[in-house]
């Protein structure tokens, strides 16, 4: 999956309130204030990949 075609970034199914694409394997986003725990999911026109390990907001 490329990146670079990012659409989306979700943190426990709470879109990311920004995210920008650092490169093709990297992108950075800022977790919204309703995520508290799950998975990390980024979307891209060519589907989805969610983040084998869970986050924590502590």
């Amino acid at each position: 999956m490329s990146l670079t075609q990012t659409t989306g970034v979700t943190f426990g199914g709470v879109k990311a309130i920004t995210f920008t694409v650092k490169s093709d394997t990297q992108v950075t986003a800022t977790i919204p204030t309703g995520a508290k725990m799950g998975n990390v999911t980024v979307k891209t026109k060519g589907g989805s990949a969610t983040a084998p390990g869970k986050f924590t907001v502590i």
